[in-house]
């Protein structure tokens, strides 16, 4: 049987010409520990796109890791396309027109593989008649060079200086992120609750600690952050090159999904969660402060580890400062979807909270010893390493 050619239209440039086709199953994990470079290398591997915002919130975020997880393993086979099947936005557009590149990261972002979102209903249904394997069709693809081009982003960083003559020297941080997902198919994804709330409640507290007569005695850095959404990248921008030195850094607040109240497990109305909540003993002045301001501050068994590495706190973490993110919801209607918008946010409930953060800030600025790490928990040795490493220099 001969061989089928088939020809996307696409602007012309870097051709790819005559190139067999492999289609993996990337819902199956044998269906990528079938190939291997021998198999892979130079050819065009097809997978389809999980919707991952058709999931469950929990169910979507182990999906999407899953799903990292495959395309870094399929990047070591050296494919020279990936073809990414995209069925449920057939519009397109779903990841917007282009992407955020680190340029401290650029080449290890650019060089792992080239990528192609397929939206187009006849072309999907041109690749799904190839048959599961994609058979001994080959394609032709003409692909305009990428074009770059450099944007501007900021971290918003504002600071409360400490009174102490030693203890205004180190800082406890208080960040959110002010991103969202922008405009995708048509539809514009405010993100009132992520991370809206996160944002404003920064503000807030700002605006309150700097009004008082006394000042706290460690400095209090009130920062937030752009590109959360896109892997952390304004917090991990900021790990790497810090306004305020690292190993002066005693701890980061992270507001996160602070204004909803209707979560997926049933109302969540005066208490508050906080992800790694046993990782360190920041957690225990949380509780503290709640007690004190009809806040529970509690660490819930199904999502605080699993979140831990989900948000800004993490960049910190990795540099060795105990970090966490506060949050009333993990799951929640409508997350990552139009419909998250600010009449939906219980303001009554997210100010009780915002007066517990502000005072559990003031806890760990007031207090001459510095939060730690929790040694005994096995998931914080790489931060507990790091930690030293700080320390040490």
């Amino acid at each position: 049987m001969p061989a089928k050619l088939l020809s996307f239209s696409l602007v012309q440039g870097l051709a790819l010409n005559d190139v067999a086709i492999v289609k993996i199953d990337a819902v199956n994990p044998a269906g990528l520990d079938a190939h291997s470079e021998a198999t892979l290398a130079g050819k065009v591997a097809v997978v389809n796109l999980p919707d991952f915002q058709a999931m469950p919130q929990t169910e979507g975020m182990h999906a999407y890791e899953q799903w990292q997880a495959l395309v870094t393993k399929l990047a070591t086979y050296k494919p020279a396309l990936l073809l990414l099947i995209d069925r449920a936005h057939p519009a397109g557009n779903a990841g917007g027109s282009g992407r955020l590149v680190d340029p401290d990261n650029s080449k290890e972002t650019t060089a792992a593989m080239l990528r192609i979102t397929v939206h187009s209903p006849q072309a999907i249904q041109a690749l799904d008649a190839l048959g599961a394997d994609g058979g001994a069709a080959r394609v032709k693809i003409n692909l305009a060079a990428p074009h770059e081009r450099d944007v501007k982003l900021r971290n918003v960083i504002g600071l409360l200086r400490g009174s102490d003559p030693v203890l205004k020297n180190t800082y406890v941080m208080v960040t959110a992120h002010y991103d969202h997902l922008g405009v995708k198919g048509g539809a514009i994804y405010n993100g009132a609750n992520d991370d809206g709330s996160g944002t404003v409640s920064v503000m807030e507290i700002a605006a309150a600690l700097a009004g008082m007569k006394q000042r706290p005695a460690r400095s209090i850095v009130f920062m937030t952050v752009f590109g959360e959404e896109l892997g952390l990248l304004g917090s991990r921008y900021y790990g790497r090159h810090p306004v305020f030195p690292i190993k002066q850094t005693v701890a980061d607040v992270n507001l996160e999904q602070v204004g909803r109240t209707d979560s997926s497990e049933g109302p969540q109305l005066n208490n508050a969660s906080m992800t790694g909540f046993d990782f360190s003993d920041i957690g225990p002045v949380f509780q503290r402060a709640g007690k004190l301001t009809g806040i529970k501050v509690y660490k819930n068994e199904a999502n605080s580890d699993f979140y831990f590495n989900k948000s800004d706190n993490q960049a910190l973490a990795d540099q060795g400062v105990p970090a966490h993110t506060l949050c009333v919801a993990y799951e929640y209607p409508d997350y990552h979807a139009p419909g998250d918008h600010w009449e939906k946010v219980d303001y009554a409930n997210m100010a009780k909270v915002d007066r517990m953060v502000a005072l559990g800030v003031l806890m760990i600025a007031n207090d001459p010893v510095a939060p730690k790490w929790n040694a005994a928990n096995a998931n914080t040795t790489p931060y507990v390493e790091a930690m030293k490493k700080q320390a040490a220099q």
